[in-house]
């Protein structure tokens, strides 16, 4: 990390701790350690991945990240400025800047209300000034939809379309951060690579900074300049994604490396995506 930078978002020290059902009436509730003392930042207009396996702590990190839970111990901040003891105008500024989309398109629209209403539901939300119905054609335009979607409902679009269209739900804010938890995982190889190209072009066009939840390494050598491996609730490596393809140091690194369907030179680090 560049000492004469500040991340725009971070965490340092943050451990996440949950009370389990009671296995005896009389016994103590055993706790889970989801997360283990993780620092974890990103720079402005930088792309990070943070990959692992199922339960490796990526979620909880995640949710930390956009504000729904507060660490058991350590810090959570952006801007420099601790999230969880701020006054009332930061947090309201953090929850614009801060930005998701999630997996399945489809389980996050509700399927009786137009795009148009889906994506005006934000700026009313966070109480956003201005011309609500130029920045939805705005942000329609930015991921290459026309105005004709917005009369349409989510069942009317593919797979791909609709998550162009959650891309823009999250643009809708303006935000400074954009974290994508899997947000090709759904979709055919073909359509995975246009949207991972658009949110390419969003960060240099938009100067965003994306965060990259996945278990595809292929996926982050595309998209992201730096990785952050977890395992067990802690972050066990961090490096480019071509010295991790290359050279990597864990154990856990080493089987994602041995697992990646490559196409090409992707093994060295290479796009998977290089030719399509």
């Amino acid at each position: 990390m560049s000492t004469s930078q500040t991340p725009i978002i971070q965490t340092v020290g943050a451990c996440q701790e949950y009370k389990l059902p009671r296995t005896s009436l009389f016994g103590q509730r055993p706790v889970l350690h989801a997360l283990k003392e993780v620092d974890f930042y990103a720079m402005e207009g930088e792309s990070v991945g943070i990959v692992g396996e199922s339960g490796a702590g990526k979620s909880t990190l995640t949710r930390i990240l956009v504000g729904m839970e507060k660490p058991t111990a350590g810090s959570f901040k952006f801007k420099d400025r601790d999230v969880w003891s701020s006054d009332e105008e930061f947090k309201l500024e953090f929850r614009r800047s801060v930005q998701m989309v999630l997996q399945n398109p489809r389980s996050s629209f509700d399927p009786r209300m137009t795009i148009a209403q889906s994506l005006l539901q934000p700026l009313k939300g966070l109480k956003i000034g201005g011309d609500h119905q130029a920045r939805i054609r705005q942000v329609l335009d930015q991921v290459g939809l026309g105005k004709d979607s917005l009369k349409k409902y989510p069942y009317e679009f593919s797979g791909g379309q609709l998550q162009r269209v959650a891309i823009a739900r999250a643009l809708i804010p303006d935000p400074k951060i954009l974290i994508a938890d899997e947000p090709v995982s759904a979709l055919d190889v073909s359509i995975q690579a246009q949207v991972l190209n658009l949110l390419n072009d969003l960060v240099k066009d938009l100067n965003l900074t994306l965060i990259l939840i996945t278990h595809d390494l292929s996926v982050v050598s595309y998209v992201t300049s730096r990785v952050a491996i977890m395992v067990d609730g802690k972050i066990v490596e961090t490096g480019s994604p071509k010295s991790l393809f290359q050279n990597p140091q864990s154990a856990i690194a080493k089987s994602f490396v041995d697992s990646v369907l490559t196409v090409g030179k992707g093994i060295e680090g290479e796009s998977l995506f290089e030719n399509v």
